[in-house]
């Protein structure tokens, strides 16, 4: 992948800020990437260039919290109460998603598909407050329709591939092993369930203490020890978070 070779070629210092690409490389030549010599054709050589050059303008490399959340059961939910009905539950599911994300103002959803959502934010502790705060408006929409609406969390700290879309209106695409672990912890939740990696649970566990989150009761933290996730070729120790009493805790 030719992002991965690009990636390859930057420091690991120049990795801590989510800085064009681009900037790191006055041009082609300098990271490596275009040789010129010989009698090659030079115009084919430019067209490279320039090839090259918009791509380390569009790609640059983000350190971010990622969260993936999805909606459990949803098959199951169309079965019982036939497309339509579900689909309007899912609409209302969504909308809860994103009436909470809406008071993040350092978050941004990245992608949706079914009833799962993709969204990074600024701060690990911002995506565990999101989570809770979200848990909490899942079940309230529950008791409003009679119809249980469960999401499954995972939360990650990683850098990234950011690829800028050509258009404005398109948003962005981030890439990376990172992204993998992040929907890797995910699918180990159950329903009203929030997983993450170490990082993010020392950060928004020091973050959190004494806060009260508006509806939100007493918080339970726990460590479920060193867990080997597929694709992922070191152990992730594998943490959670939820309400006492009322999330789904392991």
């Amino acid at each position: 992948m030719h992002a991965a070779r690009g990636v390859a070629l930057v420091g690991p210092a120049s990795l801590t800020a989510p800085v064009a690409l681009y900037s790191f490389f006055p041009s082609p030549r300098a990271a490596g990437v275009i040789v010129v010599a010989g009698n090659m054709d030079f115009a084919h050589a430019n067209a490279d260039r320039a090839k090259v050059e918009e791509f380390l303008h569009r790609h640059r490399i983000g350190s971010v919290t990622l969260f993936f959340t999805d909606m459990v059961g949803s098959t199951k939910l169309k079965q019982t109460l036939g497309d339509v009905a579900a689909t309007m539950r899912i609409h209302e599911h969504h909308a809860a998603v994103r009436e909470v994300l809406h008071t993040f103002k350092e978050a941004q959803e990245i992608s949706t598909a079914g009833g799962s959502f993709f969204v990074v934010f600024a701060r690990p502790s911002d995506a565990v407050k999101f989570s809770l705060l979200l848990q909490l408006r899942l079940r309230q929409l529950a008791q409003e329709t009679g119809v249980p609406l469960l999401d499954r969390i995972g939360i990650h700290v990683g850098e990234v591939i950011i690829a800028e879309a050509k258009a404005p209106a398109q948003g962005k695409d981030l890439f990376g092993i990172q992204v993998d672990t992040c929907h890797r912890l995910m699918s180990l939740a159950q329903g009203d369930q929030v997983f993450m990696s170490r990082t993010v649970f020392d950060n928004a566990r020091h973050i959190l203490r004494g806060q009260e989150l508006p509806g939100v009761g007493p918080l339970s933290w726990l460590s479920h020890g060193p867990y080997m996730l597929k694709g992922v070729e070191d152990p992730l120790e594998l943490c959670e978070v939820g309400e006492k009493g009322k999330a789904g805790l392991a």
